[in-house]
């Protein structure tokens, strides 16, 4: 059983996925959330090259995470980058 509440978002350029996740057992108690980058490609929805390939596994071996990076916010920040999400949108709405 997933004890974790997964979101993915792709990038358009199909380059990257943004993960938010948070511990199921954790709502409430300590108020965090993860926001992790993934890097995934380049610039294609095509195969990543062996050369590419090789330097993510190895990039996963000697780290020991497959992020290229990652955030964690508690849930005042959380709140504000979704108030601040919602903003933008409505803003390009409008426009």
């Amino acid at each position: 059983m997933d004890i974790w509440e997964k979101h993915y978002y792709a990038c358009d350029c199909g380059t990257e996925v943004i993960l938010l996740s948070q511990d199921k057992e954790d709502k409430g108690k300590f108020g965090i959330i993860n926001f992790a980058i993934f890097a995934y490609g380049h610039y294609s929805n095509s195969t990543m090259c062996l050369r590419y390939r090789l330097k993510y596994m190895w990039h996963v071996l000697r780290t020991g995470n497959p992020y290229k990076d990652e955030i964690v916010l508690n849930y005042k920040t959380a709140k504000r980058l979704g108030q601040d999400l919602i903003k933008l949108t409505k803003e390009n709405d409008n426009g």
